[in-house]
């Protein structure tokens, strides 16, 4: 098989980030939403009671990045692609203010094998895959 590119979007495809943001919402505010009840980007539409600025403030958090867990085998699966030769990118569309602790308590803990040059951060993901005809790996919502 050809070596590929392969771009991985980080958020709910390697790790959990909407669970984790489901979690502190629901404790924090006393809802009581469900992940897979979450079927847009837009999370703060599954919760009308709580403020837009406070559905998307524990982004701004240090310590919620910490709750943020790996899906279980992501990293391994991940270094076995880099180990049958494809080179991995880790593609993310991250606000700029959460993006270090996102990666220090997220990827760089959990997926110790990428560096910063290993990363895309983009406000235009599938650019990203119609450019360099790769192939894209996400867990993201449409």
């Amino acid at each position: 098989m050809k070596n590929l590119t392969v771009l991985v979007d980080m958020d709910d495809t390697i790790e959990g980030l909407l669970q984790a943001w489901v979690d502190y919402l629901n404790t924090h505010h006393g809802t009581a939403v469900k992940k897979d009840n979450v079927t847009e980007w837009d999370v703060s539409l599954f919760f009308p009671e709580i403020p837009q600025s406070q559905v998307y403030a524990p982004l701004h958090e240090d310590d919620f990045w910490k709750t943020v867990k790996p899906f279980e085998d992501a990293a391994e699966y991940l270094q076995k692609l880099r180990d049958d030769g494809h080179k991995i990118l880790i593609v993310t569309t991250s606000d700029y203010r959460t993006l270090k602790s996102k990666m220090d308590n997220v990827l760089f803990r959990y997926f110790p094998m990428f560096t910063w040059n290993d990363v895309i951060i983009t406000a235009h993901m599938l650019q990203y895959y119609t450019t360099y005809r790769s192939v894209l790996l996400s867990g993201r919502r449409t």
